[in-house]
């Protein structure tokens, strides 16, 4: 090899590892953008428990801000209820005129419980929240003002939200809502509108 062909084949492997460096930063780039969208689809989801564990929320602390904080909406499905939680929507129903409440449980009959009982007994005669029965409600969900959704294990009474070992998600995100709000739709009659 002469020395220009030399210098050419050193000048050809500069270019070429110029370019191998640059792909190797532009993918630095790619894999970082990647990582990045991860997280915050990662960081969007709360996880909520009874006993609050690290990163978690403490779920009867989300409930109870998501009643009390409601002012146009709130939309529930729970198996079932106690006669504390159905006394807080009606205090908050009561309070607040505009509030808007719309609750799905299973029907009376499928529950023993003489004290879930009692609470569906209380709905009945309380025409400020609109209570629908559905068969095969069994999930827990809360959405409020369509701004708030919690997706939980277990039922909206106090023993199932500070006692069992119940874990939930909760955000704030418009795809999360949306989604909560079609699976909300599928629980109430076709005429009903939210």
């Amino acid at each position: 090899m002469d020395e220009s062909e030399l210098k050419d084949e050193i000048d050809r492997l500069k270019k070429m590892s110029r370019e191998y460096w640059n792909q190797k930063e532009e993918y630095k780039k790619k894999v970082k953008f990647l990582q990045d969208q991860i997280f915050k689809v990662l960081e969007r989801h709360k996880f909520v428990t009874v006993q609050a564990m690290e990163k978690t929320l403490l779920l009867s602390k989300i409930v109870d801000e998501l009643i009390t904080s409601a002012k146009e909406q709130l939309l529930i499905i729970t198996p079932y209820m106690d006669v504390e939680y159905t006394g807080k929507l009606m205090d908050q129903a009561t309070a607040n005129p505009e509030l808007s409440i719309i609750m799905v449980t299973k029907e009376s009959h499928q529950v023993k419980d003489k004290e879930i009982q009692k609470a569906f007994k209380l709905l009945k005669g309380f025409d400020k929240i609109q209570h629908v029965t559905n068969v095969f409600t069994s999930g827990f969900v809360i959405i409020k003002d369509k701004e708030k959704v919690l997706i939980a294990s277990g039922g909206l009474s106090k023993d199932h939200i500070e006692n069992l070992f119940n874990v939930g998600l909760y955000s704030e995100e418009s795809d999360d809502i949306n989604l909560m709000l079609k699976f909300f739709k599928a629980h109430i009659p076709t005429f009903m509108e939210i």
